[in-house]
This record gives C-alpha cells, sequence and structure tokens, in this order.
C-alpha cells in the first residue's frame, strides 16, 4: 500500500511520501522550528493525529568565572560576570559557574585534551581548575532527552611567571673598604 505523512505547520496540510523498509518506516519532514500537527495514511486507513514539538539541545545561558592568582603574586581575586577569553597568571585557581538553558542530567568541561565530569544541579554546575597553560574551554552538556549541546570555547592566557629580580636595600652596599682591612 502506498503510505503518506501529513503534517501540518500553522494552517496548511502537506503531504509527504514514506517509504517502506522492512519493520520500519521512513519519510521525510523539513526543518521543524514549531510545534505542527501530523498524521499518517495508507490506502484508506489513517492513523490518530500527533504533535511534533521540537527542542533545541542544550546551551550556555549565563557563567561566570572567579579567578584567585597565586598568593605570592599579590594581585587581587578577580570576578568576570561572563564567560569569555580572559588571562590569568600561570597557577591561578579559576572557579566557573554556568547555567544551562534547561536542566541536565552530565556536564563536562573540555580544556584542551583534559576532560572532566561536573556534578549537575537542574541547569546550573560550577567546577574549579587550576591553569597551568594557555589552552581552550568548553562545556558538553546532556539534557534529559540525550540531546548534547556544546559551549563555544573560550581562550584562556596563561601569563608565565617572570624571572624574579633582587635590589638590596640593607645593609647598603660598601664601595670602599678602609685601609687597615
Amino acid at each position: 500500500k502506498e503510505c503518506s505523512v501529513f503534517f501540518r505547520s500553522q494552517s496548511t496540510w502537506n503531504q509527504q511520501s514514506v517509504r517502506n523498509e522492512g519493520d520500519r518506516i521512513v519519510f521525510h519532514i523539513p526543518a521543524v522550528n514549531r510545534e505542527m500537527e501530523y498524521y499518517f495514511s495508507a490506502g484508506r486507513t489513517l492513523s490518530n493525529k500527533g504533535r511534533l514539538m521540537p527542542i533545541d539541545p542544550p546551551s550556555l545561558v549565563e557563567g561566570q568565572v572567579t579567578i584567585a592568582p597565586p598568593s605570592y603574586t599579590g594581585l587581587p581575586v578577580q570576578n568576570l560576570d561572563r564567560l569569555r577569553p580572559f588571562a590569568v597568571p600561570e597557577g591561578s585557581e579559576i572557579s566557573l559557574s554556568a547555567k544551562a538553558s534547561i536542566s541536565l542530567v552530565s556536564a563536562i568541561l573540555v580544556y584542551d585534551d583534559f576532560t572532566q565530569s561536573i556534578p549537575v544541579q537542574g541547569d546550573s554546575f560550577q567546577t574549579v581548575m587550576q591553569v597551568g597553560q594557555t589552552g581552550e574551554l568548553s562545556y558538553r552538556m546532556e539534557d534529559e532527552h540525550g540531546l548534547i549541546g556544546r559551549s563555544r570555547r573560550y581562550r584562556i592566557t596563561a601569563i608565565p611567571d617572570a624571572t624574579p629580580t633582587l635590589e638590596v636595600i640593607h645593609p647598603k652596599l660598601i664601595s670602599t673598604m678602609p685601609g687597615d682591612m
């Protein structure tokens, strides 16, 4: 029997042929960007109507970074109110907090070739890492539907320590020696 799927997006019903491939049917529906209704027909038999609701994979909607440089640098803790590329002294500890567009079942921090699972709480997650080298940070997130979302990549530049210099301020250097020494 010839089979078709009928779908309605907005007010117009469209028909698409269906191929029978053994125990399954295959059909193509153009990009779905809004809710739509559908039903199948096979000969004179019609299925019940169903609804298709498009869903997007998770994405980052908020992110904050707290940068704690090594204490010996004397630099203050810095807070960034959004995720963006940034530079830090080598050895800095960074705390990352983020919020996704939907509730998550898992999140993974990716820093170049290093990956770390992050505990999630609903749509939020946070982690702490130490920056030892320049690299690119991103997140991989999975929602309850099994959809995988990836954040953009954020470049973190590690600023190497400068070679220390010393200046003797006490005692004063002696430029001449007394004659009897």
